[in-house]
């Protein structure tokens, strides 16, 4: 369901479209001038922009806006290692000492041994000469979470389940057009129906390459989780997330109407311009919007996220730390407990720190989808008045 503001902002630019057609319409007959005539190489000029632009679009609409949010939120911080005492210790204390600090620590995150470059997002050497500590998340940086996903397999890396993600985009577009007779149930039921993609999905983007002496080339189909299994961790987590999302789209279209915003003047015509007190209510609507974006949907996002990760098989490791556990209130279906966390621990597990560091990359990423669409905006400029698309 849209919005009634962006349905008024479509309604007004149509209205000024038509307009602009009916005033040129009215026009008096002028002489035309000489029809335009492309430049000849301007074929190739095209070829280069979509071999240029595509990787871009790519980048922007899928590496940052999937697979950098999805280590953030599985990311979990790794915890405050013991101090070590300055003066050397004997060999029993010092062997004492090393059991005690890394006896709570969790697996590292993935390492290429190729990649020592301080991957991690900062890092600093131990007193006894031991493997450098990371001090801070990976995904806390936009560079050290590049270089992560480099030290991987290179490039391809940025596009890690590509494939899945395309087929996921293709059936929920098909079940969205079957279910759409069914209004704002339908979006649930096509969430619950493509479950099975999206925690394919996740895994793929957070799981470590397999080692050397194994397989590879898996399919993301060999990697869909167990239906029943899959549906039953995460209804919860979906259910929340339909609620938050069209609970941001409906309340602010409520507070539109209760404050008088509307494209229509009182005699139901489309209004010519728009007044300053309009101006303000539009102002205080997107606010609402945002604000609940940033409190219901975000939050229900990264539970789903972190619910859907600890469905990852358990001899499948993780590109950046992460208790599958949450804290140990995850007990293993072996010893007869469901094997996947819950809605209220996946939220429970997550740290003020990592919230601060979740949003933080958030204004990151706009920041950096801005620059490279202004890149390419200033890239069809230089062509269009000095490079000669026409003759």
């Amino acid at each position: 369901m849209l919005s009634p503001v962006v349905h008024a902002g479509g309604m007004l630019a149509k209205r000024a479209y038509s307009n602009l057609a009916d005033s040129s319409s009215d026009m008096p007959d002028e002489p035309q001038g000489p029809p335009i005539k492309w430049a000849p190489y301007g074929g190739l000029q095209l070829f280069i922009n979509i071999l240029l632009f595509l990787p871009m679009f790519l980048y922007i609409g899928y590496t940052l806006t999937h697979i950098y949010p999805t280590l953030a939120i599985v990311e979990d911080p790794l915890p405050a290692y013991d101090a070590i005492p300055i003066n050397e210790p004997t060999n029993e204390d010092g062997d004492i000492n090393k059991a005690n600090t890394n006896k709570n620590a969790p697996p590292p995150a993935y390492n290429n041994n190729n990649n020592n470059n301080n991957i991690n997002g900062g890092s600093s050497s131990s007193p006894n000469g031991d493997a450098p500590l990371p001090t801070k998340p990976i995904t806390s940086s936009l560079r050290a979470t590049h270089r992560t996903l480099q030290s991987i397999s290179g490039f391809r890396s940025q596009f890690r389940g590509l494939g899945c993600f395309l087929f996921l985009a293709f059936t929920t577009s098909i079940l969205s057009g079957i279910f759409s007779f069914i209004p704002i149930l339908g979006n649930l039921v096509v969430l619950l129906l493509t479950s099975q993609l999206m925690t394919a999905l996740t895994h793929i983007i957070i799981s470590a390459p397999r080692p050397a002496n194994t397989p590879h080339g898996r399919t993301f189909f060999s990697r869909l989780p167990s239906w029943r299994r899959n549906l039953v961790a995460t209804y919860q987590p979906i259910l929340f997330y339909w609620i938050a999302i069209h609970a941001s789209l409906i309340l602010p279209g409520l507070l539109a109407g209760l404050i008088g915003l509307s494209p229509y003047d009182d005699n139901s015509q489309l209004k010519e311009g728009i007044s300053g007190s309009e101006v303000a209510k539009l102002v205080c609507v997107l606010g609402v919007f945002v604000g609940l974006n940033l409190l219901l949907v975000v939050p229900a996002h990264v539970a789903l996220v972190r619910v859907q990760a600890t469905l990852l098989p358990h001899e499948e490791e993780t590109i950046v730390p992460f208790d599958r556990t949450f804290g140990g209130s995850v007990e293993a279906e072996v010893i007869n407990g469901r094997g996947f966390g819950s809605l209220r621990n996946a939220l429970k597990t997550v740290s003020w720190g990592s919230w601060v560091r979740l949003y933080g990359q958030q204004v990151k990423i706009l920041g950096v989808m801005v620059g490279l669409y202004a890149v390419m905006g200033g890239w069809l400029v230089v062509q269009f008045f000095f490079l000669g698309w026409r003759a």
